[in-house]
């Protein structure tokens, strides 16, 4: 995998075919990592953000879009990489601050519901999981469902 100045990622097969342009970053990108279970890569830019992409096995002729993009509002991203096991990031930035993203939760169940609404990939996103935990434990589904019955009717 290559990155570049004019903020574009290319990612190689060995006999060095073009599989996949990463596109989306608006400036220059100063890192771009592989996971270590190899299914993933993350992308690192002065734009501030920090993209994961699926790694691609075919070569394709469009442009890739992320899976993920991270935006820490610190500034650039100097660095970034994945954890050893590669469920979380480090990420450091111009601003003299450093962000830990966990990507996946470590419940090894998986949930059936969120995967029919997110898919397989993202319903593995410790993200998604935390909001699904905060919605279920404040009740928030049932009071969205108690204040539209009370809402009178509009005409």
């Amino acid at each position: 995998m290559t990155a570049s100045l004019d903020a574009k990622a290319q990612v190689w097969a060995l006999d060095g075919t073009l599989l996949a342009e990463l596109v989306g970053h608006k400036d220059r990108i100063y890192a771009a990592k592989f996971s270590p279970d190899g299914r993933w890569l993350l992308t690192a830019s002065r734009d501030g953000s920090v993209r994961i992409w699926m790694r691609p096995t075919a070569p394709s002729t469009l442009p890739e879009e992320s899976f993920l993009s991270l935006a820490g509002e610190l500034g650039g991203v100097a660095y970034a990489d994945f954890s050893p096991d590669g469920h979380s990031i480090g990420a450091a930035y111009w601003e003299n601050a450093t962000l830990l993203w966990r990507l996946w939760t470590e419940d090894t169940v998986r949930d059936r519901r969120l995967e029919a609404i997110w898919g397989r990939d993202r319903a593995r996103l410790a993200l998604i999981r935390e909001a699904e935990r905060f919605k279920n434990e404040n009740r928030l589904d049932r009071r969205e469902r108690d204040s539209e019955d009370a809402a009178p009717p509009v005409e």
